[in-house]
């Protein structure tokens, strides 16, 4: 029941007319929401001799939190549900000290600009297999 209500959040977020690309956002002074969401749908159809077959999937769908709070502390939250199984990729908190910032939580390591960069901003549906 999980997975559905948060598919059909994501496919209102996803395709909203009054989303931008980013979600929606909700900002009070220090603090801020913002809400954001993707899914890739597949549609499928298959022939063989006499018979064919079609079919539509989800092979991802991610629901994305992320907001900041009063005294330099942000945070953000984000989830992959798809193929059978439910991912946490992001879950962070950043704390402003003076001029730096500590994170923690589980996060992406920069190492490489394709890897860096988000699923929705991707030029093709899938990454590269390298």
């Amino acid at each position: 029941m999980f997975w559905f209500i948060t598919v059909l959040s994501t496919a209102a977020l996803t395709f909203s007319p009054v989303a931008n690309a980013d979600g929606f956002e909700i900002d009070s002074g220090d603090y801020s929401l913002r809400m954001g969401g993707l899914m890739q749908n597949r549609f499928e159809f298959e022939t063989s001799g006499d018979t064919s077959e079609a079919y539509f999937y989800i092979p991802r769908a991610q629901l994305s939190l992320s907001g900041s709070t009063a005294g330099d502390i942000s945070w953000k939250i984000k989830t992959e549900f798809g193929n059978d199984r439910v991912k946490l990729n992001d879950f962070y908190l950043d704390i402003g000290l003076g001029g730096n910032n500590l994170r923690i939580g589980q996060y992406k390591l920069p190492y490489s600009r394709h890897q860096l960069t988000s699923d929705s901003q991707l030029e093709f549906a899938d990454r590269a297999a390298t």
